[in-house]
Formats: C-alpha cells, structure tokens, sequence
C-alpha cells in the first residue's frame, strides 16, 4: 500500500494492488493461481466495504467521511478537490487496471 504525505486538513488517496507476476533473474513468473483469486476476492471485497466518493474508482473510510462531511478534511486526487459523496461526479479516467464492482471474475 502508498500512501503519500498530506498536508494538515487533507488526506491523500493511499493505493492497494497485487502483482500476480514476478520476475526472477532475467525471467518472468506467474504466482500461483489461489494467489490471483485471492487478490481479486479481496479487492472486491475493499470496493464493496467502503463507501463512493465523487470519483467512481476512489472509495472512503468510515472515519475519513464524517470528517469529510464536517469539511474537517479536503479529499484531492491529482491535485483536484474531489467530494466526498457521489453526488457531484467528478470525470477522471480510470487507470489501467482498476477494480471496480463492475469487474470481470477472473480467467484462470
């Protein structure tokens, strides 16, 4: 997991992902299968835990909405204010490889 510094009365989205590949010398290595499956089962599990923000691919923690809502806290991604509620859509591309609970079930 990143999380990068935030400056006073901001927090900073932190990233989680899984490599499922590896590489070794000069090759590269699939993990196991269980692994892919479980990195994938606890993503979804993540997307659906917490709640949506502005940005369909950025969610919030229990703690970090209500301070959000109090405007105790400015949530930003690239240096943008986002709105801590879906409400107000803010248009971001997704990168490549998010999970979101639109995702396909992997292919083994």
């Amino acid at each position: 997991m990143k999380i990068p510094d935030a400056g006073e009365g901001e927090i900073q989205p932190a990233r989680l992902y899984a490599h499922t590949t590896y590489w070794r010398g000069a090759e590269k290595f699939r993990k196991r299968p269980m692994f892919s499956i479980w990195a994938s089962q606890m993503l979804k599990w993540l997307v659906g835990r917490y709640g949506k923000t502005s940005v369909p691919f950025l969610r919030i923690g229990t703690e970090a909405l209500v301070l959000a809502r109090r405007r105790e806290i400015r949530l930003t991604y690239l240096y943008r204010e986002i709105a801590a509620e879906p409400t107000e859509r803010t248009e971001v591309a997704l990168p490549e490889g998010t999970v979101t609970e639109d995702s396909p079930e992997p292919v083994e």
